[in-house]
């Protein structure tokens, strides 16, 4: 059944893509920080074509006439509306680089081509190429003799037609992955050419036999979404399993072609026949075709400029409640913590993890593990509580999609430390963000809990905004306990009073608060802060409490398949998002209002995938003082005017309009003041007291 408030999840997401492309357009973003926006948006591309294009074309593999489920349109139809979507969005990209390459060489830092060295740097690059990159390239003609060879995913090539006497031909020189992305070149300021362009400049000596006719840079797309469905046995663990899966990533079919610009209908139809494509699924592009260079590039950075043209050094704060000169656990006994990431450092965590590796009355540490960093205190200080006796239960999930080969890593780490491994449940992800210790003082045995919206990883810590709760709570603890039990006889329960747990327990117990609120009609309220609502449960829950009357707030980062505004069917529902400096990822469900306010926080978004088919964690917050702080932290979300953006009516996103030019807010940048942060557990949130601060 299709409904009129709901839209597809894919071309959703491709509209938060593009909120992210418009970042790179903001003249109030730093110029360098708007070319990291352009790499994340062509790095997103990326990953939606290995995943969901992957899974889409897996289905219509299997079954030509399949159906979207929310829409209801011909799957097909709906797969070549992405291709369309994204070429139009390209231009866009095309644009948006070519004017902040512009003003970045204005500044002294230069991409250049070829044709933008003079001769001493011609020179330079000469010498690099013959000591570094010659010896290292394997070009290859195409022929009976020399078949095309398997291309591996989202690697480089430049892609020539070439000419011997008569015959025509065609050649490739694939751009090894083992090199440098680019050559700083030794001039003033900072001047770099990519090692594509190095490679497209030799060409000529490379295939010294043939005119060249032609010559691009090309690469492929393919699809990366693993089929995890086949089981492990006793003789494979699961970690063998996901070793031998990960080496078919390079093998599975391609679904996307990318090329250089001016590409000829002759050499394209050749790529096109060799991978089996439409010519739907070819894309050009203006712009280097792999933008991740650009990180590593901000490293080489310096000089007087380099303070102008990237975002300020980040400075974090502590919690207001945590005393970094006390002991955790004496602490925690009195007041649960939380703690606001990336504005506050994950210093408490960390500081209750080392204290218990030490403490003689700890008796375990359980924790899931999703993504952890390439390196990890949190690791070293678990490792430490083994090596001291404790009882370490390590919970690592595998298959974390593109982290599977760290994570193998780090298991293999902690289990040579003596933690105990386990991969969690075959059948459902585990993407819950939890850790209970447990010891014992006096006869008792005491239980300090943490439950997260975000992974452990102490790089992304300090670039996802993220809430963490740490609390003794008795009740809190031993559900803890138990859900840690569950997954260690590889099976799941229902059977919690305070946590919610997916799968399906999280998503009953939040539809029948929703259900709640539809109750109390115009006296009904809910806000939500979130990174994807595509739920259709939830959808048709939200659309049915507005009609009730029920005044609905949804703060949403990323994909949205209800659309708000619609006369009669989500009328009450206000969809707001938000995307800036940091990468929006907490999850804060708030049901009611006044005293009757039930608020949640949570690892798992409103989607299907989250609250049916993994292992999701949320906890009530019961402090009221947490609560009020929760509560206004999202209310100021849904008050920015600058970095924030309303879902109409009709599907897309527009800029808000200040209602006068003192309620200009940016979330982020007032919550990196400490004053901010502290004042957001006042009752007396006032919008007005934020503005000053942007």
């Amino acid at each position: 059944m299709s409904y009129a408030f709901i839209q597809n999840r894919d071309l959703s997401w491709l509209s938060f893509n593009q909120r992210v492309l418009e970042e790179a357009e903001d003249s109030r973003v730093p110029i360098f920080e708007r070319l990291k926006y352009l790499s994340i948006y062509t790095n997103n591309l990326h990953e939606f074509f290995m995943i969901r294009v992957g899974s889409l074309l897996d289905i219509l593999n299997q079954n030509d006439s399949a159906i979207d489920i929310r829409t209801n349109l011909p799957l097909k139809d709906v797969v070549k509306k992405l291709y369309k979507k994204v070429e139009q969005t390209n231009l866009y990209r095309d644009k948006i680089y070519e004017d902040v390459t512009s003003l970045l060489a204005d500044k002294g830092v230069h991409i250049v081509s070829s044709k933008g060295l003079n001769e001493q740097e011609r020179s330079e690059v000469k010498t690099y190429y013959k000591e570094h990159v010659a010896s290292l390239i394997s070009p290859q003609v195409i022929d009976e003799n020399h078949p095309f060879p398997n291309l591996n995913n989202h690697q480089l090539f430049i892609g020539l037609q070439l000419k011997k006497k008569n015959s025509f031909t065609f050649g490739i020189i694939p751009i090894p992955e083992g090199l440098p992305p680019y050559l700083k070149l030794s001039s003033e300021g900072l001047k770099v050419i990519l090692l594509e362009e190095i490679l497209s400049m030799y060409a000529k000596s490379i295939f010294q036999a043939y005119d060249i006719e032609e010559k691009i840079v090309f690469m492929v797309s393919r699809n990366a979404d693993l089929n995890w469905d086949e089981k492990a046995d006793a003789f494979n663990d699961v970690r063998t399993k996901v070793k031998k899966m990960l080496q078919t990533r390079n093998r599975r079919y391609i679904l996307r072609l990318t090329t250089s610009e001016g590409i000829s209908s002759n050499f394209l139809q050749f790529l096109l026949t060799k991978f089996s494509l439409s010519k739907y699924q070819h894309f050009e592009s203006r712009v280097p075709l792999k933008l991740g260079f650009v990180f590593d590039l901000e490293k080489t950075l310096e000089g007087p400029y380099k303070s102008s043209l990237v975002f300020p050094t980040l400075i974090q704060g502590l919690p207001v409640r945590y005393d970094p000169n006390q002991s955790m656990f004496k602490q925690i006994v009195k007041k649960d913590i939380l703690s606001m990431y990336p504005y506050e450092k994950m210093t408490p965590f960390l500081h209750l993890i080392k204290e218990a590796a030490s403490n003689p009355e700890v008796l375990s540490i359980k924790i899931t593990v999703y993504r952890l960093g390439k390196t990890a205190k949190l690791v070293e200080y678990l490792s430490l509580a083994a090596e001291n006796g404790k009882d370490v239960l390590v919970v690592i999930e595998l298959r974390a999609r593109f982290d599977e080969k760290n994570n193998i890593d780090w298991s293999e780490r902690l289990e040579q430390a003596g933690c105990r491994i386990i991969y969690g449940l075959d059948y459902l992800k585990i993407h819950s963000k939890l850790c209970v210790i447990t010891y014992q003082h006096g006869h008792q045995l005491h239980y300090i809990t943490q439950i997260g919206t975000g992974n452990y990883n102490e790089k992304t810590v300090e670039q996802y905004t993220d809430i963490s709760l740490i609390t003794a709570n008795p009740e809190i603890g031993i559900e803890a306990i138990t859900f840690f039990q569950m997954i260690s006889m590889n099976a799941t329960s229902d059977a919690y009073q305070t946590l919610v747990v997916s799968p399906f327990h999280l998503k009953n117990k939040f539809l029948s608060l929703i259900e709640e609120e539809k109750a109390k009609g115009k006296d009904g309220y809910l806000l939500f802060k979130m990174n994807a609502l595509t739920d259709n449960s939830f959808s048709i829950a939200l659309a049915e409490a507005s009609q009730a009357g029920v005044k609905i707030d949804l703060n949403i980062r990323g994909t949205c398949c209800l659309i708000p505004g619609l006369k009669g069917l989500t009328e009450t529902v206000t969809v707001h998002s938000v995307i800036g400096r940091f990468l929006e990822h907490g999850r804060i469900y708030i049901f009611g209002k006044d005293e009757h306010q039930k608020v949640f926080i949570a690892s798992a978004d409103l989607m299907t995938r989250n609250t049916e088919r993994r292992m999701e964690v949320g906890v009530p917050i019961l402090d009221p003082e947490l609560k009020t702080t929760l509560v206004n932290y999202v209310n100021l979300y849904m008050n920015d005017t600058i970095k924030g953006r309303r879902l109409n009516d009709q599907g897309q996103y527009e800029k808000i309009l200040p209602t006068n030019n003192n309620h200009l807010i940016d979330a982020q940048s007032s919550l990196l003041d400490d004053q901010v942060r502290k004042a957001l557990k006042n009752l007396s949130f006032l919008v007005d007291s934020f503005s000053d601060k942007t």
